[in-house]
């Protein structure tokens, strides 16, 4: 042990030996053959002795148990984190070509690792994904986390420049980074990454960026277009995303998350008129489980979508819950189809609600109030496509003119439409039911006057 703690230290004095990181250096390295015969024997002997002084025995998951219960180990500890600390500093002055990998463990060593096998030769690739790979296999979920980022930022930096040159070793970094990823597919995508996603946190976001973009690129009071802003290209990669937040968990039990998602969609459709097909899934939501099967009746009170993501357990197959859902995803289709009711093109933009509509209130006889608010919707989207059908019949162009067709009832207010005075209704009853539960919800608040 003496001798080897004497190596160590000599070790450490020829790793730090051409920077300024350590001042009180025990041994004074001026030979180039004493320096590489000091490295190659701490190289080459010390993991040896290491084998020899606590074996390792491999365990049928892969995971390596040591023989820890000597005291030398203990005393050990201290000498062999000061080793990886040198040989860390060592590997940062070698030329990238020259490096070699010699160790495992230790998270100094896992980004070495990484350094190499992102940008080596490639048998020291080779070396240094099998570290990575050995490390990975025995690590824990933490260190297994920590890996698996380190391997795809890694890959993703050295994928910025794709040349003839530069493939090859891209292509083998994606196949080598793949195996880890296989090691423990629930660290890849653990089964609560979800709720990465599904939380306050992330709605805000949204929200904040649909009201960002919805301000940056608002379209003229005529219908019209300014010029194109900056953030317009931002638009579609938000939808996007949107969208997939709503489609992730496609339950009935995270609906109010996807209310939330749809108002934010919206908010960009009437400012922007940008088009983006909501119907789909607000009909998806009426063709659910939810009002295919009996609800239990209850005295529940009813739910205040605003505050909610999820439904409650409490109100999980309530006729409450399916209630609100109803009446909600009706407003919203109705909403959602005032935004385009002065369109020439609204009697075939409306077809497939319709078809589906008229389908939905004859199955669900369980749910009175759903067939009820489908069955208004359904006149009120009739009403306005006979409008539309009625304004165009005696237009004297085609829908080849463009310029002309996007000028189509511009100058009508949208309240004139039937969808839009059915909505401009709809939406003081609402407001009047939102003032009561702010007054409701400000009553039961108990002020302290202490």
């Amino acid at each position: 042990m003496h001798a080897l703690r004497k190596l160590l230290l000599a070790f450490k004095s020829a790793a730090f030996s051409s920077g300024s990181k350590l001042t009180n250096v025990l041994f004074s390295i001026k030979s180039s053959s004493v320096f590489n015969a000091l490295i190659t024997t701490t190289l080459r002997y010390l993991p040896v002795f290491l084998n020899q002084s606590f074996p390792t025995r491999e365990l049928p998951s892969g995971k390596f148990k040591i023989a820890n219960n000597s005291k030398m180990y203990a005393s050990m500890q201290r000498m062999l984190k000061s080793y990886f600390t040198s040989l860390t500093e060592l590997a940062a002055q070698v030329p990238l070509q020259e490096k070699g990998d010699s160790g495992k463990d230790s998270m100094l060593h896992t980004a070495t690792s990484l350094e190499l096998w992102s940008s080596s030769s490639d048998q020291v690739f080779v070396a240094a994904i099998l570290s990575l790979r050995r490390i990975a296999v025995a690590a824990d979920s933490t260190t297994m986390e920590s890996i698996m980022k380190g391997v795809y930022t890694a890959l993703i930096r050295s994928a910025k420049s794709t040349t003839v040159f530069t493939l090859p070793l891209i292509n083998l970094m994606k196949n080598s980074a793949s195996g880890l990823y296989l090691i423990n597919t629930e660290t890849s995508y653990p089964i609560e990454g979800f709720q990465a996603v599904y939380n306050w946190q992330y709605i805000h976001s949204l929200d904040f960026w649909s009201l960002v973009l919805s301000l940056a690129c608002e379209k003229n009071s005529n219908g019209s277009r300014s010029e194109p802003s900056a953030l317009q290209p931002l638009i579609y990669p938000l939808v996007q995303i949107t969208i997939g937040v709503i489609k992730l968990i496609p339950t009935s039990q995270y609906y109010p998350l996807r209310f939330h998602c749809i108002r934010l969609l919206l908010r960009l459709i009437q400012q922007t008129g940008t088009f983006i097909p909501l119907t789909p899934f607000l009909l998806d939501m009426i063709d659910s489980p939810l009002f295919k099967r009996q609800p239990t009746s209850t005295s529940l009170k009813a739910l205040d979508w605003g505050y909610l993501l999820r439904c409650p357990k409490s109100h999980e197959n309530s006729r409450v819950y399916a209630d609100g859902v109803a009446e909600e995803t009706s407003y919203l289709l109705l909403e959602d189809h005032a935004c385009m009711s002065k369109s020439i093109g609204f009697p075939e933009l409306v077809l497939p609600a319709l078809t589906s509509l008229k389908k939905f209130s004859k199955q669900f006889n369980k749910h009175q109030k759903l067939v009820g608010h489908i069955k208004t919707l359904v006149e009120k989207l009739e009403a306005n496509k006979n409008f539309v059908e009625d304004k165009r019949a005696h237009l004297g162009f085609g829908p080849k003119d463009r310029a002309r067709s996007l000028a189509f009832l511009a100058d009508l207010p949208p309240e004139k439409t039937p969808i839009g005075a059915h909505l401009r209704l709809q939406s003081k009853i609402r407001d009047q039911k939102r003032a009561a539960l702010d007054r409701s919800a400000h009553k039961n608040i108990q002020v302290d006057d202490d």
